[in-house]
């Protein structure tokens, strides 16, 4: 501000000077005007020069410090204004930096939802395939269940057939008691011609 001062002192003081020698040589030049027509003493309008000289300097100081004093207020009120600016600026970055936070930890979480889904969709793919292998298993044990079965049911059948040619003929008869006994336990033996159908394929083999 005192290197702005000392700036504008010296030409605002070449301008005053030049504007008080304009003043000087126009009272002159009308106090001799005045003079050849008005013959009377102008000595109580004369200024001093050197008093006018220090007028004006002293006015145009007190000038230049009002300005001064008003670029101070001003640059005072910038500065509150670039603070107020500043501050709401560091406000800002801090709510960007509060909103990255935020956004790193949602987009972490998905991260972790992620890899989550991915290990139920294996542990559903494992648990799928040893469905299947237990269907699998279970239908080979079925399969070997009917086999055996179906073993054991020939072998029964053709024990019970052995039974009925020797007790059940129609030379003895189907009435008897061991037959009424044998033949239900017999399957496809419900009727008289489908037993002896049996016995005689039995017969064949």
């Amino acid at each position: 501000m005192v290197m702005l001062f000392e700036i504008l002192k010296a030409p605002f003081i070449v301008l005053i000077k030049m504007l008080l020698l304009f003043i000087q040589r126009t009272y002159v030049y009308t106090k001799n005007l005045f003079s050849c027509f008005f013959p009377f003493n102008f000595s109580t309008l004369q200024i001093s020069e050197i008093e006018l000289e220090k007028n004006v300097h002293r006015a145009a100081q007190v000038i230049l410090e009002n300005r001064v004093f008003e670029l101070q207020q001003e640059n005072q009120k910038k500065q509150a204004e670039q603070a107020i600016l500043e501050n709401r600026i560091h406000e800002l970055q801090q709510e960007n930096q509060k909103k990255q936070d935020e956004q790193v930890i949602l987009e972490n979480r998905v991260h972790e939802f992620q890899q989550e889904n991915e290990k139920l969709i294996y542990e559903k793919a494992e648990l799928e395939l040893e469905n299947a292998m237990l269907i699998a298993a279970q239908k080979a044990l079925e399969n070997k269940i009917a086999t055996d079965a179906d073993a054991n049911l020939k072998r029964t059948v053709a024990k019970m057939i052995e039974e009925i040619k020797e007790n059940c003929t129609e030379a003895l008869g189907f009435e008897r008691p061991v037959c009424k006994k044998i033949l239900p336990m017999v399957p496809g033996t419900s009727d008289k011609g489908t037993l002896i159908a049996l016995i005689n394929l039995k017969k064949k083999e």
